[in-house]
């Protein structure tokens, strides 16, 4: 209705936009959730769910409606960026996931103050509390690809911390 439609964030409203059209398959998360619960692992969180809204949340208000102008505004090159970031994950891309995260936009002060928040704070944050897991042996951590590469990704911050990285798939 219009009433919801009036109520609805413009984090949520770029984040719905920004969206392909959902395919009926099971996502990665669901099949791994799906995977550790059959075989009786203990699963933990590296961040909660208010954690992730809250970084939705505490994007400026004018910052979420200049990014809500630009997906309305470029919604169908965002949708084909989408299946680009899909064909390099399939491809094991990481070096060309971390330059497409690096490529120019609309305004990019903009767009540097969103990833600081949505991904480089968040690996901060998770690379801490995977040390609690990693310390006790075993442990299998996924996250995004996005995540992973770059000066601030998670690979070099594992690095920076002492463990070795090596590519196993």
């Amino acid at each position: 209705s219009s009433d919801e439609v009036s109520r609805i964030k413009p984090w949520a409203a770029f984040t719905l936009i920004g969206r392909p059209r959902l395919v009926q398959a099971p996502t990665l998360d669901a099949e791994l959730m799906q995977t550790a619960v059959a075989l009786n692992k203990e699963i933990y969180g590296l961040e909660t769910m208010q954690e992730m809204v809250d970084t939705l949340e505490n994007i400026s208000m004018q910052d979420q409606i200049e990014i809500l102008n630009d997906t309305v505004c470029n919604q169908a090159q965002i949708i084909r960026d989408t299946w680009l970031l899909v064909q390099l994950y399939m491809a094991r891309d990481l070096a060309g996931i971390a330059r497409f995260n690096e490529q120019p936009h609309q305004d990019d002060t903009v767009f540097n103050r969103f990833m600081q928040r949505i991904l480089y704070d968040r690996n901060a944050l998770m690379l801490d509390r995977m040390d609690v897991y990693l310390s006790r042996g075993k442990a299998f951590i996924a996250v995004g690809a996005a995540h992973l590469p770059g000066k601030d990704g998670l690979l070099s911050g594992l690095a920076r911390k002492g463990y070795k990285i090596a590519v196993v798939f």
